[in-house]
């Protein structure tokens, strides 16, 4: 009799302790749907939800074209996932290296392709390193997509556009590399050459014959292999603002094995009932939903192909993608051996944060639990004021005006910190957590104490020197401004009199084209301020930086006649000590203003 009540007691704690699954009501999560559709004004949207293995909630919304009138369709509307394709790139290397028997912790150097294997740094890296972003390597996206149809368009293959990019960048570490984990595409066109150079196959071709066909996913593997796709439709993507939809231009990226997975929502279905199935390797599913590294004892990090975050007391494994006007995200919650696929037409990121709340508040009875601590007293919090910037921008391309761009501000209140308009009170000497935002921030000290990385999330931050503050800089700009204002007003106002000698009138007019070249930065500068875009970046088609480096560079070429001008002034007696003295200060901004750009890849 006792053994039958430790048995029934052991089901009871198991009952107890497993995972809450609220039971699906269909129609109910569809109305949900639509109101957030209509809330952020979303053409169309397709959703899949699996769970053990099997279809749980498949729907498609709105239209796919809104001016041909084309209806969204889970089985013919082709969407392109972006960044997803890291996902399935990870999943065919990591199947790749057990049918070679060869350890995710191997140096690379030995299957490089012959153009990468005199790369010392690359060489050294693992696949390990590679498949959770540890190589040290910064995010470099400038010039990585053309606007061209992703289906009908003929360009190269992925080969050679990686051949191309290992030849064009130097990619020297921005960060020491195993022990921080930072978002970047190198690892990843790294692991598609891999691909290649390991199975001797093009990407393109393994991916689809070695990886997509095994799993049903045979739309997507007809668009890699260019095969017809009759009766499908491509996704147009919408940027939507103030009630408009205005469509946006097609999307085609070079580094396939990294940046876009064009797929339909049935294939996406086929993966993801597959990967909450028996049918998955173990070794391959523990590489893939269990973290393999944080930078954050308290954020649970990544995966192999996933980035690992919280949903109330779960840990989900989720991928995001975006191209101009269109997101998706793929997302897993190993406790539950849920799946959840999501796609829609509109650049509004916040749509997506807040379709994936709906479908798993339908399905998860707990969602919104949070974390609570207990207060934590320091000392002195203002040793963590100050100006960070993020690192994981290159160092190489314009992405590194990010560092000012997205440069951020830490000022200490009573209880906490103020980081970004949020609240951050600490839980430990050097964690901080905001129950608003439901983030954390810890500071990272180096072997002296000193304080070294910041940490948000995945994101790492590092103090911004001095000269590199937005602070000084945009000082530096209005100053520049100012005086250069100032020179202007005096040609305009006693353009007569300003001749040398009164005969002489290059001085004026060399003066005069100087200025308004600086006029000329000073404007695009702040156009691109304002309008800064990474899509811009990745097309390589920013207006604002082109008009930038044109005037730029006619600056630069007009700083030393300006000089050899502004010498000359002090010759003449109706130039006073005060004219000059403006024109010297604008030279030697207008030089400060030229190694600025310099700097940030504005010339």
């Amino acid at each position: 009799m006792k053994k039958w009540i430790q048995i029934a007691l052991l089901i009871l704690a198991f009952l107890v302790t497993m995972p809450t699954f609220a039971a699906v009501d269909a129609d109910e999560m569809t109305q949900k749907i639509n109101v957030e559709m209509i809330n952020y004004n979303v053409p169309g949207a397709v959703i899949a939800v699996v769970k053990d293995g099997k279809l749980y909630y498949k729907n498609a919304f709105g239209e796919a074209n809104i001016y041909a009138n084309t209806p969204m369709n889970t089985e013919s509307t082709i969407v392109q996932t972006g960044s997803i394709s890291k996902v399935l790139t990870a999943y065919a290397l990591l199947n790749l290296l057990d049918e070679k028997k060869i350890d995710v912790d191997t140096a690379i150097m030995t299957y490089l392709p012959e153009y990468l294997k005199d790369n010392r740094y690359i060489s050294s890296l693992t696949f390990r390193n590679l498949l959770t972003h540890t190589t040290g390597l910064a995010m470099l996206k400038a010039e990585s997509a053309t606007m061209e149809d992703p289906i009908k368009s003929i360009s190269l293959s992925f080969g050679e556009q990686a051949e191309t990019f290992f030849d064009k960048y130097k990619l020297d570490p921005i960060i020491e590399k195993d022990n921080y984990t930072i978002f970047s595409n190198v690892g990843y066109i790294l692991s598609g050459a891999l691909i290649e150079s390991i199975s001797g196959e093009r990407y393109e071709y393994y991916m689809a014959k070695k990886v997509l066909e095994e799993l049903d996913m045979n739309l997507s593997s007809n668009i890699l292999l260019n095969k017809g796709l009759e009766g499908t439709t491509l996704l147009q993507g919408y940027s939507v603002y103030g009630g408009q939809r205005t469509p946006m231009s097609p999307f085609k990226t070079k580094y396939l094995a990294s940046d876009d997975f064009l797929t339909s929502t049935d294939d996406m279905t086929q993966l993801m009932m597959f990967l909450t199935s028996k049918k998955l390797p173990q070794n391959i599913y523990d590489a893939m939903f269990t973290r393999q590294v944080s930078n954050n004892a308290l954020v649970s990090g990544r995966s192999f192909g996933f980035t690992v975050v919280h949903f109330g007391k779960y840990d989900a494994y989720l991928h995001d993608g975006g191209i101009p006007g269109s997101n998706s995200r793929l997302l897993f919650i190993p406790d539950l051996k849920v799946g959840l696929f999501i796609s829609y037409n509109s650049n509004d990121l916040k749509a997506r944060d807040s379709i994936t709340n709906v479908v798993l508040s339908s399905l998860i009875e707990d969602l919104d639990q949070k974390e609570s601590y207990s207060p934590f007293t320091i000392g002195d919090l203002s040793k963590f004021d100050g100006a960070y910037s993020p690192i994981n921008a290159s160092n190489e391309t314009l992405e590194k005006l990010t560092r000012i761009i997205h440069q951020i501000r830490i000022s200490h209140t009573t209880d906490g910190l103020k980081i970004s308009g949020d609240t951050y009170n600490a839980i430990s000497e050097t964690v901080f957590y905001s129950e608003a935002s439901d983030n954390y921030a810890e500071f990272k000290t180096d072997s002296k104490g000193q304080l070294e990385y910041l940490v948000i999330g995945n994101t790492i931050y590092e103090r911004t020197p001095f000269f590199q503050s937005i602070i000084l800089e945009t000082t530096l700009l209005v100053l520049m401004a100012i005086c250069n204002l100032v020179a202007l007003l005096i040609l305009i106002f006693r353009w007569n009199k300003m001749k040398v000698n009164r005969i002489h009138d290059t001085p004026r007019f060399v003066l005069l084209l100087h200025s308004l070249s600086i006029s000329g930065i000073l404007i695009f500068v702040f156009i691109i301020s304002t309008s800064y875009d990474i899509w811009d970046i990745i097309y390589g088609m920013n207006t604002a930086v082109k008009g930038t480096r044109f005037f730029g560079i006619a600056t630069l070429l007009l700083s030393i006649p300006a000089l050899i001008m502004i010498n000359r002034t002090k010759q003449d007696f109706r130039w006073s000590s005060f004219m000059v003295g403006v024109y010297q200060l604008q030279f030697i901004l207008g030089v400060f203003l030229v190694i600025w750009m310099f700097g940030y890849h504005l010339i």
